[in-house]
């Protein structure tokens, strides 16, 4: 009797379904006149790189080699490494930013009823992280001496774990320049987590004016004085 494994591949792709892919794609007219490789086949194949962790795109090839049959049954054949990296290039990066918000959407669609409530206290965490760029192809983006590269700031809806916000800057910005468009839609008593690039006394304030309760780790050379006297609570 034949049994079929699906693959960590099909699953992720049952969430992403075609026709709500061609419905994005209906939108930008990417795969127009294209036959020989196609706007789904270019995510599904950045899908694997990811999963796979591989390190080129040259590596991503050698993992179609090792597992032909498994790509088969994803849809997906062998590419020219020229033909994928043109691909890349080509495709708006509008139709990604649509996939993402549609599984955001789906993503929230499915918490219990009491966490889709937006009367209800939430704990949020921003932070950023560096994305390496490379120099041929991304000149503008130097930061430092012989590094390129950008920065994502994310804020993080602990209370749901799913990423409510992003910003995209260049590297040599600091955490604390982006922080008051990270405080962006949220409500009083709503809770702010973050470390210290974020400790500066106007992105705090603001977020005192917002009713915001932050939370961080103060720098050795911070200069404070508390204004009211400890409270001892078990009066």
């Amino acid at each position: 009797m034949y049994t079929h494994t699906p693959t960590l591949c099909n699953h992720l792709l049952n969430i992403v379904d075609k026709q709500t892919f061609s419905t994005i794609l209906g939108q930008h007219d990417t795969d127009k006149r294209k036959k020989k490789f196609s706007t789904r086949e270019t995510f599904i194949w950045l899908l694997v790189w990811q999963a796979t962790n591989s390190a080129s795109i040259r590596d991503l090839q050698n993992t179609f080699d090792v597992h032909k049959n498994k790509m088969y049954h994803l849809g997906i054949t062998s590419f020219a490494r020229s033909t994928f990296s043109d691909w890349i290039n080509k495709i708006p990066p509008v139709v990604f930013q649509q996939v993402f918000f549609y599984l955001l959407w789906k993503a929230q669609s499915i918490l219990p009823a009491n966490k889709r409530n937006k009367e209800t206290q939430k704990i949020f965490a921003i932070d950023s992280t560096l994305v390496s760029l490379t120099l041929s192809v991304f000149d503008w983006a130097l930061y430092r001496k012989k590094k390129w590269g950008i920065k994502l700031h994310t804020r993080l809806d602990i209370t749901n774990a799913l990423p409510d916000l992003i910003y995209v800057s260049n590297a040599k910005l600091h955490d604390s320049k982006m922080g008051e468009k990270l405080l962006s839609w949220l409500k009083k008593s709503d809770i702010l987590l973050f470390d210290r690039w974020y400790l500066d006394y106007k992105f705090l304030y603001i977020s005192h004016k917002k009713h915001v309760t932050f939370v961080t780790r103060t720098k050795k050379s911070t200069q404070y004085q508390p204004i009211l006297k400890k409270i001892n609570v078990l009066k």
